[in-house]
């Protein structure tokens, strides 16, 4: 589990671990990333209990 990626759920909207790791949407993602940062909640969505995540 430790090398997986998962989506991520960030403000109620959902992202691919490809759109997170493709190069073609690096821009993209930092946008998202720098959006988010100190405003909205994450959501990891590996396997395991809610409080694990």
């Amino acid at each position: 589990m430790l090398y997986n990626r998962y989506r991520i759920t960030l403000g109620g909207k959902s992202y691919s671990p490809e759109f997170q790791t493709d190069p073609q949407y690096a821009a993209a993602w930092k946008r998202v990333l720098e959006r988010a940062y100190g405003r909205e909640h994450g959501l990891c969505g590996c396997p395991g209990a809610a409080s694990e995540r």
